[in-house]
């Protein structure tokens, strides 16, 4: 990390409990202002050293950025038991914005179904531009899927499903209330704000997923400005664990974090407000 970079990790109080903040700020004035909506189950773990790739390199171009820990997730702590839920997510992320000295342009980042919680916090700030990173289109696909990857990892090792208490997904429990909230959470047709939007994926053939590549051509009908960023790749690291480690040699992760600070930093100069 440059010199001209500090690490920052501070407490953020926020009703029923405090947020773990993470931030990479550049020396004077930034540029734009980076924060990325935080991960829930496995993905907190499968896309960390990208998303820290990622505010690293943006920090040394100049760009603040912001990772956070939310309620009910990682090291936060909180005083309400029915978290975490998309709602409580955006909450968070909400007051996160609302600390921060936002300079320049502010971009809302999502991955998988933190994507949910970014396209939602346009309804309040609607000039920050987002950055939905392999999108979740709703929450019962994600769910599906993760249940899938799940019951694979539990085959491998030769695992059954029972145990006392709530069901688990990637051996942390899913509460009634986080399944619920997730189920009822989808990528809307009808998009708010002004800013832009990108869609960031990578996949072997170059190609974003049917179902999300007819969800932005509905966007672009609707005259919304949406641009396309694929990186091809051999091996989805957001689904193996094996690859979690090895995350910073995998050249497919570093070409999909490279081009993605490279939309981010190209966004022209410009003021966001709440």
């Amino acid at each position: 990390m440059p010199d001209q970079v500090r690490d920052v990790v501070r407490w953020l109080p926020v009703a029923d409990g405090s947020v773990l903040v993470l931030e990479q700020v550049p020396v004077g004035s930034p540029s734009a202002t980076v924060v990325i909506c935080p991960s829930l189950f496995w993905d907190q773990i499968s896309n960390q050293r990208a998303e820290v790739m990622l505010t690293r390199l943006l920090a040394a171009r100049g760009v603040r950025c912001a990772r956070l820990q939310a309620r009910g997730c990682g090291n936060a702590l909180d005083g309400s038991a029915e978290v975490p839920t998309l709602e409580t997510l955006e909450q968070d992320v909400s007051a996160v914005i609302d600390d921060l000295p936002v300079g320049g342009p502010l971009w809302i980042v999502g991955f998988r179904l933190s994507c949910l919680v970014a396209a939602a916090l346009r309804n309040r700030w609607p000039d920050a531009h987002l950055l939905l990173w392999e999108p979740s289109l709703d929450g019962r696909e994600y769910l599906r899927q993760s249940r899938r990857a799940d019951l694979f990892a539990h085959l491998r090792a030769d695992r059954s499903d029972g145990q006392d208490g709530p069901p688990e997904l990637h051996g942390d429990p899913l509460w009634s209330w986080t399944a619920t909230s997730i189920e009822r959470g989808q990528l809307p047709v009808e998009l708010t704000g002004h800013g832009r939007v990108t869609v960031a994926s990578s996949d072997h053939d170059g190609m974003l997923r049917p179902g999300v590549a007819a969800l932005v051509e509905e966007w672009r009908r609707r005259a919304r400005d949406v641009e396309v960023l694929v990186t091809p790749t051999r091996r989805k690291w957001w689904y193996v664990g094996d690859q979690v480690h090895a995350t910073e040699e995998n050249p497919d992760i570093r070409a999909a974090v490279l081009g993605i600070a490279d939309v981010l930093t190209r966004t022209a100069a410009g003021s966001v407000t709440g």
